[in-house]
């Protein structure tokens, strides 16, 4: 179970964040996310898979942090040494499904938060962070776009 969106969702936005200046999304951004970059959630499968431990289990996976798109666009501001805007844009991904447009405005009134200690302890390190997976973003390190 993941409670928590991937970092490599920001890939996708990335140019338009790097020539615009602006990290939009469609739904509010006061609205706090866990986040988690898929190759922990790799990880732990590939211990899932071969190993003993986790048989039975239902394990939250996410990276320490429950950032809104304020604190997403601070650090991409870090990352890039200019200011990043955020910004509400119902439309950034064009015409979307009834399906997602339900998630995006279930978004807009609910969070989705999970706690770092279970994926922590799979891993036995720290879980990758948000800062070092956007700094692979800026230097344009083929891991960082999945």
């Amino acid at each position: 179970s993941i409670p928590a969106r991937y970092f490599q969702n920001y890939a996708a936005f990335w140019p338009k964040v790097v020539k615009e200046g602006v990290l939009a999304e469609p739904w509010s951004s006061e609205t706090r996310f866990s986040l988690v970059d898929y190759r922990d959630v790799a990880e732990v499968a590939a211990i899932a898979l071969t190993e003993d431990r986790l048989l039975f289990g239902t394990f939250e996976l996410c990276a320490p942090g429950q950032l809104d798109r304020h604190d997403v666009a601070a650090l991409m501001s870090d990352v890039l040494g200019r200011k990043i805007e955020e910004r509400r844009d119902p439309g950034v991904l064009g015409d979307v499904s009834q399906g997602l447009r339900a998630m995006f405005d279930h978004y807009d009134h609910h969070r989705l938060l999970g706690n770092p200690l279970t994926l922590r302890a799979i891993l036995g390190r720290e879980p990758r962070s948000l800062l070092a997976y956007l700094e692979e973003l800026a230097r344009g390190d083929p891991a960082g776009f999945g």
